[in-house]
């Protein structure tokens, strides 16, 4: 699957919140042949990719963390799986104040 295709497949996934690219060195640093060598040899082009997840979702592999951080766009979908619903303090104050919100027969014309 193309690189753009994977990104648009996790933009719909309903946990993630936004995608942030953070691959490219900056400047000058792409002219630096250690930095070219370093790319060519590893594979690692910068910061990798960056998973922000919604309120309520959390890495499940004992980070606690609400976002993926991936050195490829492959690694960072393949690292979804273990993404699940969040149990901490913070996540279950939002979610709550979202269940008053979508139970008030108004809020569809509130948020609109």
């Amino acid at each position: 699957m193309t690189e753009s295709k994977l990104i648009a497949k996790i933009m719909a996934d309903p946990r993630v919140e936004e995608i942030s690219d953070e691959r490219d060195y900056r400047g000058s640093q792409l002219k630096d042949p250690e930095v070219k060598a370093h790319i060519e040899r590893t594979g690692d082009n910068g910061d990798g990719f960056w998973i922000y997840l919604k309120p309520g979702w959390v890495d499940n592999t004992g980070t606690g963390a609400h976002m993926v951080h991936e050195s490829s766009i492959e690694q960072a979908f393949k690292y979804l799986q273990w993404v699940n619903k969040c149990k901490c303090s913070e996540c279950q104050h939002i979610n709550s104040k979202k269940k008053i919100i979508d139970a008030n027969p108004l809020s569809e014309r509130i948020q609109k």
